[in-house]
C-alpha cells in the first residue's frame, strides 16, 4: 500500500504543525485498520476442525447410505442415490449398468423437481425426480415422486427414456431408541423432566417416531432426505404435569429441527442456527 503525502502550509507557507499531526494520527489509524482487516482475512483462511453437525468425507459411514430408490417395470430398471454414488440397472438390451460419483442435483424454480446430470465415459445420464403420485405399473404400489431417467449412449442423437416410481428412504441408522442428553449445549437430568429424561424411538422403515417428551408422549411421522430429518405431523398427549419447562424446549427442539448427524452412539438434531437437541442411543 502507497500513500501520498504532502505539507500542510498556511497563507504564509509556513508549515502547520496542527494539521500535519492531525494527518500523521489518520494515517497511522488506517495502517493499524489495515493490519486488523489482513490477519482477520489471515484466519479465517485455516481449516476448520471437524463439525458433528456435518456428515462428509468419503470415510463417514453416512455417504454409502442409500437415500433415494426407484424402479420401473417397462422395462426393468433400478436406481440407487447415495451421497457417494449413482447407480443405474436395466434389463433393456444395448444398455449397460451405470455407476458414478454422485453429483448435486439441480432444482427446478417451484422445487418440486430436482435434476441429476451423470457425465460417464459411454455418454450422458440425466435423472429427474418429480413431487407427485406415481403408481407402479406392475404392482400398482404408489409412491410419492415420479423419475424419470433419460440416457444417450456413444453416438446416439437422441435419448432413450426409462420412467417409473421412487421414494426417498430414511437412513438405516436412525432405527434406535434415543435418550436425551442435551438441549442446544446444556447438559439435561431427569431431575427436570420428572425423574425420567425424554427418549425417542426412531423406525427408519415406516417413516415414523414415538417417544416420551418428560410427562406427555408424542408420535409422528419423519421425514429424510440425506442429511434432512425432519419430524412432522407430531401429536401429543395433554397431561396436567408439574414441571413443563423443560418439556417445552423439548418439543420446540423436535418441531425445529431440520438436519442430523450420527457419530458413534451419538445423534445431533441441528437447524440453521445450530444443535437444537442432542440424544444417545440405549440398547
Amino acid at each position: 500500500m502507497i500513500f501520498t503525502t504532502c505539507l500542510c502550509t498556511d497563507q504564509q507557507g509556513t508549515i502547520n504543525t496542527k494539521v500535519m499531526k492531525q494527518v500523521y494520527v489518520l494515517l497511522i489509524s488506517i495502517l493499524c485498520l489495515c493490519s486488523s482487516m489482513i490477519a482477520h482475512a489471515a484466519g479465517s483462511q485455516e481449516i476448520p476442525t471437524s463439525n458433528p453437525l456435518v456428515n462428509s468425507g468419503a470415510g463417514d459411514p453416512g455417504q454409502s447410505v442409500i437415500y433415494f430408490k426407484a424402479n420401473g417395470v417397462d422395462p426393468v430398471w433400478s436406481l440407487t442415490i447415495s451421497a457417494y454414488q449413482i447407480d443405474f440397472k436395466t434389463q433393456a438390451s444395448g444398455f449397460e449398468s451405470i455407476s458414478a460419483p454422485h453429483v448435486e442435483p439441480n432444482k427446478a424454480m417451484d422445487s418440486n423437481i430436482k435434476m441429476y446430470r451423470v457425465q460417464t465415459e459411454s455418454g450422458q445420464m440425466d435423472v429427474e425426480i418429480a413431487k407427485m403420485l406415481c403408481q407402479n405399473e406392475g404392482s400398482k404400489e404408489r409412491f410419492p415422486y415420479a423419475v424419470t431417467i433419460m440416457i444417450k449412449q456413444g453416438k446416439d442423437t437422441t435419448f432413450t427414456y426409462f420412467t417409473g416410481c421412487g421414494q426417498y428412504v430414511t437412513d438405516s441408522r436412525l432405527e434406535a431408541h434415543w435418550v436425551l442428553s442435551h438441549i442446544k449445549s446444556e447438559p439435561v437430568t431427569a431431575s427436570q423432566f420428572n425423574d425420567t429424561l425424554p427418549n425417542l424411538s426412531l423406525h427408519a422403515n415406516g417413516n415414523s417416531f414415538t417417544g416420551y417428551c418428560g410427562c406427555n408422549i408424542v408420535n409422528g411421522h419423519l421425514f429424510s432426505e440425506r442429511s434432512l430429518l425432519r419430524f412432522t405431523n407430531m401429536v401429543y398427549t395433554k397431561r396436567t404435569c408439574p414441571t413443563k419447562a423443560k418439556e417445552d424446549e423439548f418439543i420446540k427442539g423436535l418441531e425445529f429441527s431440520t438436519n442430523y448427524a450420527i457419530d458413534g452412539d451419538q445423534l445431533t438434531l441441528s437447524n440453521y442456527y445450530g444443535v437444537t437437541l442432542v440424544f444417545r442411543r440405549i440398547e
